[in-house]
């Protein structure tokens, strides 16, 4: 199995509670300025929530955004 491929599904497996991370208050940083991802902990961080410190990668920044707008 190719490591990338790997990486998808661990990330899809990745289950955040609804609304433990508003959306609407995540923030774009610099790639890397956090490390890596607080959610999935496989990519480098390229959003912030300011308020909890969570770093969150642009796929699970994706992932979250889906999974908001379905419970809305």
């Amino acid at each position: 199995m190719a490591d990338g491929t790997a990486r998808v599904r661990e990330q899809a497996a990745v289950q955040v509670l609804p609304g433990a991370i508003p959306i609407d208050e995540v923030k774009p940083i610099a790639s890397g300025l956090l490390g890596r991802c607080s959610v999935c902990g496989l990519q480098v961080a390229t959003y912030s929530h300011a308020d909890s410190g969570t770093a969150i990668c642009s796929r699970c920044y994706e992932k979250l955004v889906r999974e908001q707008v379905e419970i809305r």
